[in-house]
């Protein structure tokens, strides 16, 4: 936008953009895919600095189900090249329940990401049924010398000499 005047100084060329440092942040969930009902569960947030300059006043941000994670601060500090990691658990609700998880890094000011694409990253874990167990039974297990399959027999003390021959 050039001034129509510039000797004016009611009309004052535009002021130059700050030319912004580059960096390369990163977000990153490592989530189960699912949780057994009633259960506790846990999930990795990664912030990560791919650049090599320190970086002061990155925002976090770290959602489950739209609700903001208390274990994420709202900012933080980082050394080139660092990770920060957030683990965090619950206790999963009712089989059908879906929690969707959100966490998204925000280079600080003066600064601009090169790769913006992976600032943020989502995931989601599914709550399922415990799966039904019904061990014959299960405090006095299967003696391996007397296996529940007689009629196919094994010969374990003497494996070059088959009991059944082909």
């Amino acid at each position: 936008d050039i001034p129509d005047n510039p000797g004016n100084p009611e009309n004052p060329p535009d002021k130059p953009s700050e030319k912004k440092e580059l960096c390369d942040l990163s977000a990153s969930i490592l989530a189960p895919p699912t949780a057994y009902e009633h259960e506790d569960y846990q999930y990795t947030i990664i912030f990560t600095n791919h650049s090599d300059k320190k970086l002061t006043g990155v925002s976090l941000q770290g959602k489950n189900n739209d609700n903001a994670l208390s274990q994420i601060p709202k900012t933080a500090d980082f050394q080139p090249q660092e990770n920060k990691s957030f683990v965090v658990k619950g206790t999963a609700g009712k089989a059908g329940e879906v929690y969707h998880l959100w966490a998204n890094i925000t280079e600080p000011e003066g600064f601009m990401d090169d790769n913006p694409t992976n600032n943020a990253a989502a995931s989601s874990i599914t709550v399922v049924e415990q799966p039904v167990d019904n061990p014959d039974n299960p405090g006095d297990p299967d003696d391996p010398d007397d296996p529940d399959g007689p009629e196919n027999p094994d010969n374990p003390d003497d494996p070059d000499n088959p009991v059944k021959k082909l």
